[in-house]
């Protein structure tokens, strides 16, 4: 047994047979690396939508914002207007009698 693995067709059969092993290790690796691609992929895809939701979420809050913003200035004005009737309201009934 020990002279077969010394003839150059010993070696050759294991060199041959390592190369094929390589061969086929690499390919298994290329084709995982091609699923861990295809699955980033779909990973931003969906972070993609994630964030343009985000985003239309946050213009709508945004333009909440601004509308209570704009109702809160109208009725300070209007409060405004209410505590000046009130104060002179108050000074004729103080010059009525």
């Amino acid at each position: 047994m020990l002279t077969f693995w010394t003839t150059i067709g010993g070696i050759g059969l294991v060199a041959v047979s390592a190369l094929g092993l390589l061969l086929v290790f690499h390919g298994l690796l290329i084709r995982e690396m091609m699923v861990e691609k295809k699955l980033q992929s779909q990973r931003l895809r969906q972070l993609e939508a994630l964030v343009k939701e985000e985003v239309s979420r946050s213009q709508y809050m945004q333009s909440q914002v601004q509308n209570l913003d704009q109702l809160r200035a109208t009725t300070d004005e209007k409060l405004g207007l209410i505590r000046i009737l009130i104060e002179l309201m108050q000074k004729d009934e103080k010059k009525d009698p």
